[in-house]
């Protein structure tokens, strides 16, 4: 979404060239006393020229951001005057790309529904396998081999090692023991 830009200001003041050398007299004079934008209406107070007057003023934009109308309570605010020219310009000046409504916040035409099968939309998967074969004995004791060489506090390492032997069987006292 465009900014302000001083195309629109061209455009819409072509035949009020002086509104336009007035406006920057009263942007660079600092006569915007108040400057508000919300959803394409640029809203602000211009102080008059010579009089201790305030007038509100509001600008109308477009989708593009270019100015559909004006609004001021000066006696020339039916037309275009100097005051919308200033808060224009200083939109221009003053106005960041943040400020403007971001497009992702308008609504979307809604859409409809595609028909497709539950299997279509999540469809299983694959079976998956790392190696191309089974791994054997021999692809093990390698592996540990490998791994004994990275020292004993490898955990892999420990898992893979053989189980010890087992110790000689400690006697049941019920083989000792005969009941008649």
């Amino acid at each position: 979404m465009a900014t302000l830009s001083i195309a629109s200001l061209l455009s819409f003041f072509s035949d009020e060239k002086k509104s336009i050398k007035k406006g920057e007299n009263h942007f660079h004079s600092d006569h915007v006393e108040a400057f508000n934008y919300q959803q394409g209406v640029l809203r602000g107070e211009v102080h008059a020229s010579m009089k201790k007057k305030v007038y509100e003023v509001t600008i109308y934009l477009d989708d593009q951001q270019e100015i559909k109308s004006t609004e001021c309570e000066c006696p020339r605010g039916a037309f275009k005057c100097s005051h919308a020219a200033a808060l224009f310009i200083h939109g221009i000046h003053n106005l960041s790309r943040t400020d403007v409504e971001c497009q992702w916040r308008k609504r979307k035409a809604t859409t409809t529904l595609s028909n497709q099968a539950v299997s279509e939309l999540f469809p299983r998967p694959k079976r998956y396998c790392a190696l191309s074969r089974n791994p054997t004995q021999a692809d093990r004791s390698a592996l540990y081999e490998d791994l004994k060489e990275y020292g004993k506090f490898t955990g892999l390492c420990w898992l893979l090692s053989p189980e010890p032997p087992v110790a000689n069987k400690l006697p049941m006292p019920s083989n000792y023991f005969v009941s008649k």
